[in-house]
């Protein structure tokens, strides 16, 4: 051998020798091959080629040599950097709160949109529950009865929920509150576990890119959405469960994270499910796997998850019984492929400083950090990293793009179904999928040159025309250029600047830059979305707590409070009464449906319904015991309601006419459909059929004039009409007057296109307002024969023109007392109730049904005299018994069959878990 093959060959193996002591999990191939090969199918980091390439001579090296060598140093974990990667986000939101005005710092809360009607009602609910040992299957407290682990699945399951009951009642918003900023720092910690378990990383960058996920667009527009934080915090230990069961044959941490993340909201559980599917696959193609070794990972990671999703069985199994019951279930495959948004729309939401949106007309919320994309596409670019990983990288964040602005792709992402409100809700996948291309990208800065600097100009300069021209304002725009300056001010001193702009510099500055600009977009998401002031929200709740202190005990009878019109659409849940109203994706579609039939409101998109001031017959079909006049003015003071009580400006209204849980109706009932645009109709048909008396409960009177304004009214027929607006008008009103036929209650209809508010005017004074988006009969008010009265809507210019859909009617006091002591002589006297189980005696004076309002959710069942029963549904909702002459024993049972399905499930996948274990353990003593 000549003595330069000699030396060629000496120095081959003095380099390997080199790269061992380093660290380089790509010294030999060798090494490449051996078990002890890096669990995830990464490039060495930049850190081992710098010390792949220093002089290999013992002589004393620079400070600048040393410290390289320091930095290819064995990783090493440090918790250092993971409790910041957790501190970061934390102390930056809670900082911006601190800010806005945040209680205790300030006389503003987050409680905002369905965190302000849902998240705290029911949060309420479930505080009041675990103190007061209630049954966690069943609820009456919200929409006259539901399944309640349909609303734990979606709305409580977070373990960190359990916190609540430790504070008093008084304290859980500014608990919740301190809950959300614990999801978004776990959102931080566990991104930060990643990069260092994935990279072999342990230095600040860790956290500093943590931030690109934890406060990325979803977390800035969707950090109320308190049910949907736990998934999104725990996506990152997910994605490295996969690839430790693909590069090592582990799978203990992807089982138990996964379990947890379908556990806690399979909702956006689903969403992580998927991604599953999308990074096992192109973790087999970066990996260069054979088939042979992709089916052996293929059966592992099916077992593994069939296995976690059976350990949630107990809470989805349920959950998916109960929501085949809710109206979004019934949404059908798009017919055609159509796009969301323009693609500068869609992109320059990528830019710094980019307000969220959650409304349906707002562009995802994809922002994860100027620096972030601007690293991305230099990934792309980079030569460290093999072309196939780049294919696959890119090509998964081009197919969740595609997938967030296609509607048949977003269909098939969200279970089959098409999102009410708050869009785009995978966003955070994109951001994700940013940030770890970004961060691969700064692990090989080392090699930026001039012509990666011109990649990421032009890029950074498409993203900005992108924003110019879409959604954003000029301030951001011209912000992110700033910063988009900066960014490259700090590139050119690191490539040109070695000596004086040293690396750690350079990474110092870097991380001051994204802590600033994180923290400047999170006061601007804060400050867009809006805070409620804490002073009047919850609305009326003193009153609330003074009022329900006069309510009787309610054990073992049973009885439903309300209130005489909603402002919070779920006050049952959250001030603990048992109520009728509910807004709730978990909302039963057939008792929307009742509901609307016998006169209440209901949204068209089936997910809520609610109570106001309504007709004697459905208080006397819904239980209704007491009412809560807020105002202090009631429309009925003395007919149907008295005076039972007041305190703090407020009154206890107490139904004259009360009928309890259940009593006899006629057969004729169980035949009852709702028909008609006409809602009084409807009421007159239930009448008869529940008393068997002739005659109309209710007569609608016709109009004696109108007095519109800036509107051309065409009537088609009794309370049916088309307006039209007329030249230059600005706003205007419709009016239609009626001069009351007799003494006594009016009742009103009115159904406007267009138009909020709709007014009772009498004597020149507005005696009340409601909500005319979701019309309803409700009470007009005590009025005397002769008395014109008036129905009232205002419109504006934009309202060009409309149906109107619009009754007056009087009630028949004296048919109604005869029907009520009909049905009051024959009722169902409670001797046991419970949330699970109810047992009474009535005696039927003639065969015919037994009527109740229990919403007859398939898990009920009944028992008369001890044998079961079949359950009648009244309109597909309430439970109704055939009862033959004489007195009769009574009895209801909520046995949720899902319930124990799931927990069996979840039971034998705990078993195969710890068999699994157990198996792979042994399987690895035996093999050495």
């Amino acid at each position: 051998m000549s003595k330069k093959s000699n030396r060629k060959a000496h120095s081959k193996a003095h380099s390997q020798t080199r790269a061992r002591q380093s660290g380089n999990p790509q010294a030999t191939s060798a090494q490449i091959q051996a078990p002890q090969a890096p669990e995830i199918p990464m490039q060495p980091s930049p850190s081992s080629e710098i010390s792949a390439s220093l002089p290999q001579t013992p002589k004393k090296r620079s400070k600048k040599a040393a410290a390289e060598i320091a930095d290819a140093a064995p990783y090493k974990a440090k918790p250092f950097y993971l409790a910041v990667s957790f501190l970061l986000p934390f102390i930056i939101f809670a900082v911006v709160f601190v800010f806005i005005g945040i209680y205790p710092f300030g006389t503003r809360q987050i409680m905002i949109s369905d965190f302000r009607e849902q998240y705290l009602p029911f949060l309420s609910d479930l505080w009041r529950k675990l103190r007061e040992g209630n049954s966690m299957l069943w609820s009456w407290s919200t929409g006259g009865g539901s399944d309640y682990l349909g609303m734990i699945s979606y709305y409580l399951a977070s373990p960190l929920n359990l916190i609540i009951a430790l504070f008093p009642f008084d304290a859980l918003r500014e608990v919740l509150t301190v809950i959300v900023l614990t999801k978004i720092g776990i959102a931080g910690l566990s991104c930060g576990f990643f990069l260092s378990k994935t990279f072999k990383r342990s230095d600040f960058s860790v956290p500093v890119f943590s931030l690109c996920y934890a406060m990325c667009g979803f977390s800035m527009g969707y950090y109320w959405n308190i049910m949907w934080l736990d998934t999104f915090a725990i996506l990152p230990l997910v994605v490295l469960g996969v690839f430790s069961l693909v590069t090592e044959g582990k799978f203990i941490l992807y089982v138990i994270t996964l379990a947890l993340s379908v556990f806690m909201n399979f909702y956006i559980g689903l969403f992580t499910c998927i991604f599953v599917v999308v990074t096992f696959f192109g973790l087999c193609v970066t990996n260069k796997l054979t088939k042979k070794d992709i089916l052996s990972k293929l059966i592992l990671i099916a077992v593994c998850s069939a296995i976690a999703i059976g350990l949630t069985a107990l809470l989805t199994v349920p959950a998916y019984s109960s929501l085949q019951s809710t109206y979004s279930s019934k949404d059908v495959f798009p017919s055609k492929i159509s796009f969301y948004n323009r693609i500068d729309k869609l992109l320059g939401n990528l830019i710094a400083f980019t307000p969220p949106g959650y409304m349906n007309d707002s562009a995802p919320n994809i922002f994860s950090g100027m620096l972030t994309v601007m690293l991305a596409a230099l990934y792309l670019k980079s030569p460290k990293y093999p072309l196939r990983e780049k294919l696959v990288l890119g090509g998964t964040l081009l197919f969740l793009f595609f997938s967030i602005n296609t509607n048949v792709l977003y269909y098939i992402w969200n279970g089959f179904h098409f999102t009410n409100m708050i869009p785009f809700r995978f966003s955070f996948l994109i951001s994700f999928m940013l940030m770890l291309m970004a961060y691969k990208a700064y692990l090989a800065l080392e090699r930026l040159n001039k012509y990666d600097m011109f990649f990421m100009a032009i890029t950074s300069l498409f993203l900005l025309i992108m924003a110019a021209s879409g959604p954003q304002e000029e301030v951001y725009v011209i912000s992110s250029i700033i910063l988009c300056g900066l960014y490259f001010v700090m590139f050119y001193l690191f490539m040109y600047e070695k000596r004086t702009f040293t690396k750690k510099i350079f990474k110092g500055v870097i991380a001051v830059i994204m802590i600033a600009e994180f923290g400047i977009t999170c006061y601007i998401g804060v400050d867009t979305l809006g805070t409620r002031d804490r002073r009047t929200y919850p609305e009326r709740a003193p009153q609330y707590a003074s009022v329900l202190q006069l309510l009787p005990p309610d054990n073992p009878d049973f009885y439903r409070t309300e209130s005489d019109y909603w402002f919070n659409k779920n006050e049952s849940s959250l001030y603990g009464f048992n109520g009728i109203s509910i807004f709730s994706s978990t909302a039963y579609e057939s008792m929307t449906g009742f509901m609307q039939g016998i006169g209440l409101l209901r949204r068209s998109g089936g997910n809520r319904y609610g109570y106001a001031e309504t007709s004697p017959l459905a208080n006397a079909m819904l239980n209704i015991r007491y009412l809560v006049s807020k105002n202090g003015n009631p429309a009925d003071d003395g007919v149907f309601w008295r005076q039972a009580g007041e305190a703090d400006g407020a009154l206890l209204m107490e139904n004259k006419y009360y009928l309890p849980l259940g009593y006899m109706v006629n057969n004729e009932m169980e035949f009852y459909v709702p028909e008609g645009e006409n809602p009084f109709v409807t009421q007159n048909d239930l009448f008869r059929r529940l008393t068997g008396l002739e005659g109309d409960l209710f007569t609608w009177f016709d109009i004696i004039h109108v007095n519109h304004k800036g509107y051309k009214v065409n009537r088609r027929e009794l309370g049916q009409y088309r307006y039209e607006i007329e030249e230059d008008t600005t706003e205007g009103r419709l009016r239609w007057n009626y001069e009351t036929p007799v003494n006594g209650m009016l009742y009103a209809y009115c159904k406007v296109d267009n138009s909020e508010t709709v007014r009772i005017i009498f004597d020149g004074n507005t005696e009340r307002s409601l909500d005319s988006t979701r019309p309803l009969i409700f009470a007009a008010g005590n009025f005397a024969e002769g008395d014109i009265v008036s129905i009232e809507t205002p419109l504006k210019a934009d309202d060009k023109s409309g149906n109107v859909t619009v009754y007056m009617a009087y009630i028949n006091e004296e048919l109604f007392k005869r029907g009520y002591e009909i049905l009051a002589d024959e009722t169902m006297k409670l001797t046991k109730f419970s949330d699970t189980n109810i047992v009474g005696e009535v005696t039927a004076l003639t065969d015919g049904l037994l009527y109740t309002s229990v919403p007859a959710e398939k898990n009920w069942t009944a028992y008369v005299d001890g044998a079961e029963t079949e359950i009648i549904l009244i309109d597909g909702c309430m439970a109704a018994l055939p009862l033959k002459a004489g007195t009769h024993k009574i009895e209801f049972k909520y046995f949720n069959m899902a319930f124990a399905a799931g927990l069996a499930v979840s039971a034998v996948s705990l078993l195969s878990f710890v068999a699994l274990i157990a198996a792979d353990k042994k399987r690895r003593r035996n093999s050495g």
